[in-house]
């Protein structure tokens, strides 16, 4: 089995790269190994850079069915409002951010890189990878093993992929700890305006954000907090 790119991975970044390379007439493998991605806080508002990358890369009309546009940014400073931001008037592409369901645009996506030609493994894993001029992966699924080539292998396995290490890839860490919890908040009031990213920071840096989502039937906040 040989592909011109095999990626490990078929979340955002996976699948947009999948799509992108089949769509054009690449041979590419995705392997991923959930069968039903999972409902976790990472990653569900997408900057208004973000916005400008996603239509450039086609996969905007993908995303924008399902999201949220969130047309303000409001700063808060120990609650109290410090600021409104038009995003599309004073960002450098003129867009706005979008607030979506995680899971749902990792089912889009890689639903749209099959239908564009990538032949898409779920319940898969990726055991090893032999580095060279001709890649080799490992993949075991249904307790068997298999090998495929490919003249390129992309690993877009998440934050910290065992992969990496394996490779030889030495990891670096920033000195500062950033700490990160979320939730999802529904039936929320309907004062609560969906058009807006809410921020707020108090006098010693930690931090809450609000982003707004498309969930039906009513649209629901992930509020997370950092310190």
């Amino acid at each position: 089995m040989t592909y011109d790119l095999i990626v490990i991975g078929g979340g955002i970044a996976g699948s947009s790269l999948a799509r992108r390379m089949a769509a054009h007439g690449a041979r590419v493998l995705v392997v991923e190994r959930e069968t039903q991605f999972r409902d976790r806080v990472r990653g569900e508002s997408l900057q208004p850079w973000g916005v400008a990358e996603a239509r450039l890369l086609g996969i905007a009309d993908v995303l924008h069915p399902i999201s949220q546009e969130m047309l303000w940014f409001a700063l808060f400073m120990n609650g109290t409002p410090a600021f409104r931001r038009d995003l599309a008037q004073t960002t450098m592409h003129s867009e706005c951010m979008w607030g979506f369901y995680h899971p749902e645009a990792q089912e889009l996506l890689l639903s749209a890189a099959a239908d564009a030609g990538a032949e898409v493994r779920r319940g898969a894993t990726v055991t090893g990878i032999t580095a060279g001029t001709n890649p080799r992966v490992t993949i075991e699924a249904g307790g068997g093993h298999t090998d495929a080539h490919a003249r390129l292998v992309v690993l877009c396995a998440g934050r910290n992929p065992g992969l990496r290490t394996d490779l030889g890839f030495t990891v670096r860490r920033g000195s500062i700890p950033l700490l990160l919890s979320g939730v999802w908040l529904s039936n929320l009031s309907r004062e609560v305006d969906p058009a807006v990213a809410y921020v707020d920071n108090n006098v010693v840096n930690e931090r809450s954000r609000s982003f707004p989502a498309a969930r039906k039937p009513r649209p629901c906040v992930l509020w997370t907090s950092s310190g």
